[in-house]
């Protein structure tokens, strides 16, 4: 089999690729006889050597060399000074358990701790709001004008909806839509 020294040796002499199959053991024979074998051998080695320099000064498509003189792919990034300087110290840090404990529980607008950018967040409280809707409306006791009379709310009924308080942009919304049914009772003083 062709060493690649041999390969080289034979594409400079003859311009670029040409029979690529073994060599017979005829042509071999040839070579050895015309005293060539040797001659290509020290082609080759300054052929590599040209090459070499040939590469010293030409940028190579996606290589490029570090001010260190490295060879390295195009999209290391070398950092200069002032860059190094705006970046700061960017090694690891362990996290004690002492800072760990004093983080904030929850964001600035009153968000989960795990929403700090304050970004969309919906809670469901439509469990609560049901409640305290009952709670709120049962027992009013509304007087009519002129001392007619009052209307008392006995019981709240057919109570469907929802309610939620959502957080976007760290901002607050309250939002509910509720359908219910009062159930009530009045009394009507005659005015004579």
């Amino acid at each position: 089999m062709e060493s690649d020294a041999d390969f080289r040796a034979r594409m400079a002499a003859t311009g670029g690729p040409v029979a690529t199959g073994p060599m017979t053991a005829q042509a071999r024979k040839k070579e050895a006889s015309a005293g060539t074998a040797a001659a290509p051998r020290a082609k080759a080695a300054d052929a590599d050597e040209d090459e070499e320099d040939d590469l010293k000064g030409v940028n190579l498509r996606g290589y490029k060399k570090t001010s260190d003189g490295r060879t390295t792919s195009f999209f290391n990034n070398e950092l200069d000074e002032k860059a190094k300087a705006l970046i700061g110290d960017i090694t690891p840090q362990a996290i004690k358990p002492s800072e760990a404990a004093a983080a904030p529980a929850g964001a600035a607008g009153g968000g989960s701790a795990w929403n700090s950018a304050g970004t969309f967040e919906a809670k469901n409280k439509t469990e609560w709001a049901s409640e305290k809707l009952e709670q709120m409306l049962v027992g009013v006791e509304v007087s009519l004008p002129e001392g007619m009379g009052a209307i008392k709310v006995h019981a709240l009924k057919d109570l469907t909806g929802d309610a939620e308080v959502t957080t976007m942009r760290n901002k607050k919304k309250y939002l509910f839509d509720f359908e219910f049914t009062l159930e009530w009772r009045g009394g009507i003083k005659e005015i004579g």
